[in-house]
């Protein structure tokens, strides 16, 4: 490529790539390697002090958009906001960098603080009420922290290991406490939604504090089951439930209550591999501007803790969060946004209401369950209460933890082609085309909505005692979706593959085959239906 066409790509790349960060004056050179990295990558880096107000932070903001004629797409606060009740004391306020707190209309009603604190105006710098940015901020508390937070983040997206861990989302959900029926209602409508946001390439798993549900791990060991899910990396690890500043709810069992994760057991935190994206549907878990950090900061500054984290600062609702959460889901697997922080961005924006960012390409399904929700939360709601004015707070709720510029790999799409109906105890066809060559595992798994049936036969054994250890076996099994796979190397191209399919099966199931390659993966899938012979 010639010289100059190389400059005017540069040109054009950072013109749509503008990140500005905002950070203490001495913190300048912890950003060195992480600056190098996203240089290379075609971002162009402006660096602002912080002001001693919010207000006036974000007017430094646009002030330096403006001399260097840039729009940034990207807000980066890199370090820790002040506690709120040191609000008063000038020192430990200039070293921070301040946070807004926007009135409450709605939670305020249900127990939350009157003010919201909230990063989100940042993304509207000009004050012309559009979303400009994608904000995050890195609750650090110094520039060693800082530095060791954007190294992470260095080694997660220049990672050559793409194996399992990359397709895996983990769903850890507390015990609504609103009796057996309510709460089985509850789990399997969260099955639903995500069984059909997110695509049966990728591997769900469920830990579910109900007591009832074959989804519940022993509960003296529901922690240790959760933190597990955590330690073994993904790409999203998702809690639903009750939450404060210091812990996750509670799981009652005999006498005693079980903390799911708290601020002692987040020291067990350690991902080897594959740090996931956390999402808190929960209250106060990203509340920064505690006097003491919260679960979600903790987390995310543990050296193998997450890579980024998603999570609310006050009392946040169910509705508010649903609607929330899957206009995530749908930018992250059907709209394949590229980071962390465009997926927050765009699920806010359509969060609100009419307005979308993207009208070209909408999801049916999705906007009938949110016609729905829609629908439920008005019948339920208290006169006077205004689902519109809940769905707004919810967009200041919630806040981005980490870098807004995590790069998230989707696979490259793959073609998958078989039989809609075969007999069990014959050998299946499957022909497909991979993009890419590397080392090819194809497999039949349950789909989604069944439970597979040693965890049903576990279930309905009749003992005159229960055992934790037949309850922990049960959660295993419920979570054990794959009946058989084949493991053999794969050139890019077409691929035929004879599967040997179950004497024993039979109902619905899910063909699968995922590609992980030196630097990039592939996944398709297609549902068949096993008949008995």
């Amino acid at each position: 490529m010639s010289g100059w066409m190389t400059i005017l790509l540069a040109f054009v790349l950072g013109s749509e790539v503008d990140i500005v960060v905002v950070r203490p004056a001495s913190w300048e050179s912890a950003l060195t390697e992480w600056k190098s990295h996203r240089e290379q990558q075609g971002y162009r880096i402006t660096e602002v002090e912080p002001a001693e107000t919010a207000e006036a932070t974000r007017e430094r903001i646009r002030n330096a958009g403006e001399s260097a004629s840039r729009c940034f797409q990207f807000v980066v606060l890199a370090n820790d906001a002040p506690a709120y009740f040191d609000l008063d004391d000038l020192k430990k306020r200039n070293e921070k960098i301040m946070t807004f707190y926007v009135d409450s209309k709605v939670v305020k009603d249900f127990g939350s603080e009157p003010t919201i604190a909230t990063d989100y105006p940042y993304a509207d710098y000009d004050q012309d009420g559009k979303i400009d940015a994608a904000v995050g901020r890195i609750p650090a508390n110094s520039a060693k922290e800082l530095k060791d937070y954007l190294a992470k983040v260095v080694a997660y997206e220049t990672t050559s290991s793409f194996k399992a861990w990359r397709r895996e989302v983990d769903v850890v959900a507390g015990v609504g406490g609103f009796g057996a029926i309510a709460d089985s209602v509850v789990e399997a409508t969260t099955r639903q939604l995500l069984t059909n946001d997110i695509p049966q390439e990728f591997r769900l798993s469920m830990t579910y504090a109900s007591p009832t549900s074959v989804y519940c791990p022993d509960p003296t060991r529901f922690s240790d089951a959760a933190i597990d899910r955590m330690n073994d990396g993904g790409l999203f690890w998702i809690y639903l439930g009750h939450g404060y500043i210091d812990t996750l709810d509670f799981v009652p069992y005999g006498n005693r209550q079980y903390s799911i994760l708290d601020r002692s057991s987040v020291q067990q935190i350690s991902i080897a591999s594959g740090p996931p994206i956390v999402v808190f549907l929960a209250c106060y878990v990203g509340a920064f501007d505690a006097r003491e950090p919260s679960i979600a900061e903790r987390l995310l500054m543990q050296p193998n803790g997450p890579i980024a984290i998603v999570a609310g600062t006050r009392v946040t609702m169910p509705y508010g969060m649903g609607i929330l959460g899957g206009e995530m889901l749908d930018q992250c697997f059907r709209k394949k946004c590229k980071s962390i922080g465009e997926i927050l961005r765009h699920a806010k924006f359509n969060t609100v209401g009419d307005s979308k960012l993207d009208t070209s390409d909408r999801n049916d399904a999705a906007d009938g369950r949110r016609k729905l929700l829609d629908s439920l939360a008005t019948a339920l709601s208290p006169e006077g209460h205004s689902i519109a004015d809940e769905r707004i707070e919810h967009t200041y709720l919630f806040n981005l933890l980490g870098d807004p510029i995590v790069q998230i790999h989707h696979p490259r799409p793959m073609t998958i082609e078989t039989l809609e109906e075969v007999t069990a105890g014959t050998e299946l066809l499957i022909r497909g085309h991979s993009p890419i060559r590397g080392k090819m595992i194809v497999e039949m798994t349950y789909s989604r909505q069944r439970i597979p049936e040693t965890a049903k036969e576990l279930k309905q054994e009749k003992r005159e005692h229960d055992s934790l250890e037949r309850q922990q076996a049960i959660y295993e099994a419920a979570n054990h979706l794959t009946i058989h796979q084949i493991e053999m190397p794969v050139e890019a191209g077409d691929f035929a593959v004879n599967f040997p399919v179950d004497l024993n099966c039979h109902g619905s199931y899910v063909v699968q085959a995922t590609v992980y390659g030196s630097s990039t993966w592939s996944a398709g899938s297609t549902p068949i239906r096993v008949k008995r012979p």
